[in-house]
């Protein structure tokens, strides 16, 4: 039996002391036998350096350029930045992440954002300011 531990927010396996999940079990996209991440670049690699469900950190070197796929769902909300730059996140035709890589080391990542979820809190920040502001002012 493992034992895990979190260290710096990644749950890490105590057998081998890595980022538990970002193993085998990891390495293949599930249902289309895949692997996780691809560079069409065949001199490129990818590497999964961090992940959460809402977070994922990626290095990719490629001699040429070309388009990282994440094998994950796309949905609105994801967003990516390219070495700290703001970076256009696509969808392919089977409706995953899809990235243009120029040449290069890079350090890639991708985070989830929902926008309703920030709509939501915005308004209702709003009705409890606006409700505290009439009760003030119904006190005078």
């Amino acid at each position: 039996m493992t034992s895990y531990g979190f260290s710096w927010g990644l749950l890490f396996g105590s057998a081998d002391k890595g980022p538990y999940g970002l193993g085998d079990d990891f390495d293949v996209a599930h249902g289309c036998d895949q692997p996780k991440l691809t560079i069409d670049d065949p001199a490129g690699t990818t590497k999964m350096k961090g992940f959460t469900a809402n977070q994922a950190s990626i290095i990719v070197k490629t001699p040429a350029g070309g388009t990282l796929t994440y094998r994950d769902a796309w949905t609105p909300g994801w967003e990516a930045t390219a070495d700290g730059m703001p970076a256009h996140l696509g969808r392919n035709r089977y409706g995953f992440k899809i990235l243009a890589v120029p040449p290069g080391n890079h350090q890639v990542g991708l985070v989830f954002r929902p926008f309703v979820g920030e709509r939501i809190l915005l308004a209702f920040a709003i009705l409890l300011t606006t409700s505290v502001i009439a009760q003030v002012w119904l006190m005078f």
